[in-house]
C-alpha cells in the first residue's frame, strides 16, 4: 500500500503520522494494510526487523492521542464506535 492509499484509508488528522512513519521505514518493507481499529492506527507489513516494528509501534501509539479528523491532541472515545478525537470533533 502506498503512502497516498494509506492516507485515504484513515482520517486526515493522521496524515502527518503516516508521513513520518513512511519516511522512517526501510524501502524494502512491504505495507499490506493500514486502517483504524479501536480508535487508533493499525499498520501491517509483510515482514521486518525489530527496529521496523518499533517504528510502527511508536506511530500507532501516537495515533492514540491525535485527533483522526484534524491532527490536534485528542483521546480515544469509547462510546459507540471507538475513535480518537479532539474536544472540537468529539461529537462528530
Amino acid at each position: 500500500i502506498t503512502r497516498e492509499q494509506a492516507k485515504r484509508d484513515v482520517g486526515p488528522g493522521w496524515s502527518g503520522i503516516l508521513d513520518r512513519l513512511y519516511d522512517k521505514l526501510p524501502k524494502s518493507v512491504y505495507v499490506t494494510q493500514v486502517k483504524e481499529k479501536y480508535g487508533s492506527l493499525r499498520f501491517y507489513i509483510g515482514s521486518g526487523s525489530n527496529r521496523t516494528f518499533d517504528i510502527i509501534e511508536v506511530a500507532e501509539k501516537e495515533s492514540e492521542t491525535t485527533c483522526e479528523v484534524c491532527g490536534e491532541p485528542g483521546e480515544i472515545i469509547t462510546k459507540g464506535w471507538w475513535r480518537c478525537r479532539c474536544p472540537k470533533h468529539e461529537k462528530g
